[in-house]
């Protein structure tokens, strides 16, 4: 990953890559309108997909300075899972197709991951592919979310089921964005870090818990994004498809997703983080992890202000109906009673499974482990651990 400061506008270029090919990033704060300028090299005309309520907040701004540089249609999305659907991807193409768009015409998200999904699935879909072009608003689109190839909506009762392979041209990372979200956002988009950090980057969990101390200074917010970015472009360099290693970003989601679908106001990140206390009890459970692996999970977490138990009212039939659908389910053998998972051999090491790095789970395990995610199992002083 080659990254080329620019002292002078604060702003840096970072060339992420996919393999053979990359991705652009202009990561700054309060990066001039100009920046965006550079859009004009891409297409001759854009159609912006924006968070309504974001687009809302910031009045406008990315469709107004674009209007000043060449022709735009704005649409705006409810950001919510219920509406990151297919029906809303072809009910937005059909109003796009209406505008009579071309080959030249770009798709550009504004908002977090999950209107960036919904873009990054009709820019794959129009004319069999058109440029798309990222500007993320949340911490977690920054330092995870435009940083692949894949783009997906939900199903009805699973998330991600319908994608497809797309690259993203150009990204605009500007910190400014984050100083209108808040903390409880702001740290689910660490939680994924943290994830990293367990389970390929366990080098880098002393400079992130120093990141995590309050108060969280741009510089500061900066670095957690350098940071994320650091850390996929280490994986998506050598398997840009996320097919091989790059799989291991999926530790704590096959659960986690299905949390974010059954439990009302849980947000994606707080949703991995459980999920990844559930994946730790099963490797636990197997012997793969020692209490103590355990307990930095737990701090680490709490130092996110994640939540470390589940509602009692939660449905576990309704989460394992979800799990059951989870978008690995497949990809390695296993029986209809089992389904593949993450799981950890050691705080920075995945379990391997001969060439995988999935591994067959009993939906009993997986049943038992959201079983105790609705009791004080993690809040308990046996899970006290100094980073």
């Amino acid at each position: 990953m080659n990254t080329l400061i620019n002292t002078d506008t604060r702003t840096s270029t970072i060339a992420f890559p996919f393999g053979s090919t990359e991705t652009t990033i202009r990561i700054g704060y309060m990066m001039p309108a100009e920046e965006l300028k550079a859009i004009k090299h891409y297409c001759a005309e854009a159609i912006i997909i924006a968070d309504q309520y974001v687009n809302d907040l910031w009045n406008n701004e990315i469709y107004n300075r674009l209007s000043n540089i060449l022709p735009v249609h704005l649409y705006t999305v409810n950001a919510t899972e219920s509406e990151k659907t297919l029906a809303t991807v072809t009910t937005l193409l059909e109003s796009i197709m209406l505008t009579e768009p071309s080959r030249c015409t770009a798709i550009i998200s504004f908002g977090g991951g999950l209107t960036g999904n919904i873009a990054g699935v009709i820019a794959g879909l129009l004319f069999r592919g058109v440029r798309l072009i990222h500007i993320p608003t949340t911490l977690l689109a920054m330092s995870d979310a435009i940083l692949s190839q894949k783009q997906a909506v939900n199903g009805p009762i699973s998330k991600n089921t319908f994608g497809l392979y797309h690259k993203a041209t150009l990204n605009f990372i500007d910190i400014k964005y984050l100083s209108t979200i808040d903390q409880l956002h702001l740290y689910g988009g660490i939680i994924e870090i943290v994830k990293n950090c367990l389970t390929f980057d366990q080098e880098a969990i002393g400079k992130l818990s120093h990141l995590l101390e309050l108060p969280f200074t741009p510089e500061k917010l900066l670095q957690l994004v350098e940071l994320g970015i650091r850390q996929k472009s280490r994986l998506l360099k050598a398997d840009p498809f996320e097919k091989e290693q790059g799989i291991v970003l999926e530790y704590g989601h096959t659960i986690g997703h299905s949390l974010e679908l059954n439990i009302r106001h849980l947000f994606h990140g707080q949703a991995v983080g459980l999920g990844m206390l559930a994946a730790a009890y099963i490797a636990g459970r197997r012997g793969w992890i020692t209490s103590d692996d355990i307990g930095l999970h737990v701090a680490l977490l709490r130092l996110c202000e994640c939540p470390l138990r589940i509602p009692d009212h939660t449905s576990i039939e309704n989460v394992m109906q979800s799990v059951k659908s989870d978008n690995k389910k497949g990809k390695i053998p296993h029986t209809s009673s089992e389904t593949p998972m993450i799981l950890l051999d050691g705080i920075g090491k995945v379990r391997t499974n001969y060439d995988s790095y999935l591994v067959p789970v009993a939906l009993s395990e997986i049943t038992a482990a959201i079983a105790v995610l609705k009791t004080d199992y993690f809040e308990s002083a046996a899970y006290v651990n100094s980073i």
